[in-house]
């Protein structure tokens, strides 16, 4: 998911293989935010851009 200025993706990092989760990287300045540890995959963007919209387990959307 991309909203001009960040992205939202589901990643499991090499460093840390047993806490895959969603990210934020935002382009400028870079950086990257592990958002939280679980099956939890991005989806979407409320309209203030401050959270994430995420699917949990397969079925239930929470803001993350």
């Amino acid at each position: 998911m991309l909203d001009g200025k960040k992205l939202a993706v589901y990643w499991n990092r090499h460093r840390d293989p047993d806490t895959p989760g969603p990210w934020i990287i935002s382009f400028e300045p870079y950086s990257q935010t592990f958002v939280l540890a679980g099956d939890n995959v991005p989806v979407g963007w409320p309209q203030d851009g401050k959270h994430v919209y995420a699917i949990r387990e397969g079925n239930e959307i929470v803001e993350v």
